[in-house]
C-alpha cells in the first residue's frame, strides 16, 4: 500500500469515527480527557488536516470547476470528513443537531491549523426522489451549510465551495436508497 493510499484510508476512517462521535453513536469515555466540544473540534482538525507533509502534486492549487467536482471527490489523497444530513426532510432548514454539528465544524475550520485551507462541501441524497429534484435539493442544502458557516462561524466564504450530487454518487456503493447516503462530505482542498 502506498503512503497516499494509507493516508486516504486513515482520513476516511477518521471521518466516519468523527461522524459517530458527533452524533453520540460512539463511546468516547477514556479517549480524551477534554470536554465533548473540544473533543469533537480536535477530531475535526485531525480528520481534515493533511496526514503527511504535502507533496509537490498536492501543493498545486486545486481549482473547483463546474462539472469537474467529481474529480476532486475521486482524489482519495485529500483529507475529508463526513456529516450526517441533519436537515428537516425535503428542506434547507437545519435541525438543532445539524446546527450543533456545524458549530463544531466551524470552530475547527477557524482553527489556525486549518485557517489557510479551502473546502469543498459535497451534498448527497439517498436517491428516493427524481434525479433532478435530489440534485437540486443536495445543492441547496450544501449551500445552506456554507451559508451557516459563513454567517454563524464567520468563515470566509471564499474558502468554501459547494456541489450537490443528489443520489448519483452514493456513499454506500450498490445501495443508492441507503439512508447513510444522505450525508455531506467536507473535503480539504488545501491552500
Amino acid at each position: 500500500m502506498t503512503a497516499v493510499q494509507h493516508a486516504a484510508r486513515r482520513c476516511a476512517l477518521r471521518g466516519w469515527i468523527l461522524m459517530m462521535v458527533a452524533l453520540g453513536l460512539a463511546p468516547t469515555a477514556g479517549v480524551l480527557a477534554l470536554p465533548a466540544e473540544a473533543q469533537v473540534k480536535n477530531e475535526w482538525i485531525k480528520t481534515l488536516a493533511p496526514a503527511a507533509p504535502l507533496t509537490r502534486a498536492l501543493r498545486k492549487r486545486i481549482v473547483v470547476e463546474a462539472g469537474k467536482e467529481g474529480e476532486i471527490v475521486d482524489n482519495k489523497g485529500l483529507p475529508r470528513a463526513f456529516l450526517k444530513n441533519e436537515f428537516e426532510p425535503g428542506s434547507v432548514r437545519l435541525t438543532p443537531v445539524g446546527r450543533q454539528q456545524l458549530d463544531q465544524l466551524g470552530a475547527a475550520l477557524d482553527d489556525p491549523s486549518l485557517k489557510d485551507s479551502r473546502f469543498l462541501i459535497v451534498g448527497r441524497m439517498s436517491g428516493m426522489g427524481s434525479d433532478v429534484a435530489e440534485q437540486e435539493l443536495s445543492l441547496r442544502q450544501a449551500t445552506a451549510v456554507k451559508t451557516y458557516l459563513v454567517e454563524t462561524s464567520r468563515i470566509d466564504g471564499a474558502r468554501l465551495f459547494v456541489v450537490g450530487f443528489g443520489g448519483t454518487r452514493p456513499l454506500v456503493a450498490g445501495s443508492p436508497l441507503d439512508p447513510q447516503n444522505r450525508a455531506f462530505e467536507i473535503i480539504n482542498l488545501l491552500p
